[in-house]
């Protein structure tokens, strides 16, 4: 995501663009909370023999870790998405099947020409989940994440 961002912006600027990336003011809408699923974190290592060219005999080690994922699948009107939160999944595993308020920015990328100062174009790139909100009032927020 990042690599094609940079190559769009560097596209844009050689051919006398600027790009903006903007955020807009906190929106909500109504999301089902599909289903959790929980993956638990793995770590192995293995040993296994090797041949180097020089017909030496060596000893590899691989080393695999894989963090533990809390998923929580909501469907929308956009169609769907997944969000890796601890504290979202404890809040959902309880609440599967039921809809809340998701709290969420978009985020649009802004092309602004050098020599009028013009919005050339501006894309939807992104939607950044923040949070939901419930009936009751109160809020449960992804990690990082203020309102």
């Amino acid at each position: 995501m990042k690599l094609k961002l940079f190559l769009v912006a560097s596209l844009v600027l050689l051919i006398g663009c600027d790009v903006i990336e903007q955020k807009t003011e906190r929106k909500t809408e109504e999301v089902f909370i599909s289903q959790v699923v929980y993956s638990p974190g793995i770590h192995s290592s293995r040993l296994s023999p090797g041949i180097t060219l020089g017909g030496d005999i060596t000893l590899n080690v691989t080393n695999v870790n894989v963090p533990e994922k809390w998923n929580t699948v909501f469907t929308c009107q956009h169609g769907g998405f997944v969000v890796d939160s601890k504290a979202i999944y404890n809040f959902a595993a309880k609440h599967v099947g039921k809809t809340v308020t998701c709290v969420y920015d978009e985020i649009y990328m802004i092309e602004i020409d050098h020599d009028t100062d013009k919005i050339k174009s501006c894309t939807l790139n992104d939607r950044n989940f923040v949070g939901l909100k419930l009936e009751d009032g109160s809020n449960v927020l992804q990690e990082g994440e203020k309102w």
